[in-house]
């Protein structure tokens, strides 16, 4: 929920919502077209209370603990979340997780 919350507050007006499972993996991908995430920023981005922008922020609201909290979560379930420039424009958020074996 976290994802598609920032996506509609900081991405464009278009977002882009992809999963798909590949052999003992699924894989979450909510893209945007907004501004992006700076390479200098990406892997700061997770960590708590960290904001790239610190006025836009206050204006929209939060805290900068949502992704911190996306990527603890995912990592207590052995998977990760990352982030990369999406094709549309803006940041491409990631959560890969393994699912769990049955039996």
């Amino acid at each position: 929920m976290n994802l598609l919350q920032n996506a509609a507050k900081y991405g464009g007006d278009r977002i882009r919502v992809h999963l798909a499972q590949q052999e003992n993996q699924v894989t979450l991908r909510v893209e945007d077209n907004g501004p992006g995430i700076p390479d200098t920023a990406k892997e700061h981005i997770f960590e708590p209370f960290y904001r790239v922008d610190r006025s836009r922020s206050r204006r929209i609201g939060g805290n900068g603990l949502g992704l911190s909290i996306v990527r603890r979560i995912a990592r207590q379930y052995g998977g990760d979340a990352t982030v990369e420039d999406s094709p549309l424009g803006g940041a491409c958020f990631v959560i890969h997780l393994p699912l769990s074996k049955s039996g």
